[in-house]
């Protein structure tokens, strides 16, 4: 099992072992590590390790053939529970994430530039839901699944799924596939609707492209 402690990420390989097992957590550990070179990685991680979501951890493991039986061979996903994980002597609480880099290698047809790596990426967005709570004041970017914002914040928030409740202040560009902003909420900037608000590709200015 490798721990990226730095991200709250860990990666095991279950039900696999010795050669196979070593390779799946190499391959899926420097997958990580390239997400968090990028700038959307980067923002995703720090949500990840910093707990303003509801989650603790994440750990990554194989898809598995029962998984295959029921979901197909090209397929990746996330759990909406956390399960305790025993590290040592402590227990942490983590959501498992089913990613195996290799079925999307060989024998599946992604589409144009959708490669395993923006799999592994909106499986770990899946993994994640933000509320910024109304005495919350948050300087930076968003980035999750599911992101429902009641106090303030200033900067750009991309997310399938966007609220601003009635309590909330808005400050910044918002890339959603839907939006709802209650009446009394406070927005200022731009809302651009995209098919993928938060893929890994970017523009030159580093945001996703609209979709219209």
């Amino acid at each position: 099992m490798n721990f990226l402690e730095q991200y709250n990420v860990m990666i095991e390989g279950r039900g696999l072992k010795g050669a196979a097992k070593d390779r799946y957590e190499a391959i899926v550990t420097g997958m990580v590590r390239g997400i968090a070179a990028t700038q959307a990685g980067a923002i995703l991680l720090s949500w990840i390790k910093h707990k303003t979501t509801h989650r603790d951890w994440v750990i990554i493991m194989p898809y598995s053939k029962a998984d295959e039986a029921e979901m197909g061979h090209c397929n990746a996903y996330a759990l909406d529970d956390l399960y305790p994980v025993q590290v040592g002597r402590r227990e942490i609480m983590a959501v498992p994430v089913r990613f195996t880099a290799e079925n999307f290698m060989n024998s599946c047809h992604l589409a144009p530039n959708f490669t395993p790596l923006e799999i592994l990426v909106h499986e770990l967005v899946h993994a994640q839901r933000i509320v910024i709570g109304e005495r919350a004041r948050i300087t930076g970017a968003l980035i999750a699944e599911e992101i429902v914002v009641r106090g303030n914040v200033q900067g750009s928030i991309r997310g399938n799924a966007v609220t601003f409740q009635s309590s909330s202040r808005v400050e910044g560009d918002v890339f959603h596939k839907s939006l709802a902003i209650e009446q009394g909420a406070f927005f200022e900037g731009k809302s651009r609707r995209s098919d993928d608000p938060m893929s890994v590709q970017r523009t030159a200015n580093g945001v996703p492209p609209p979709t219209n």
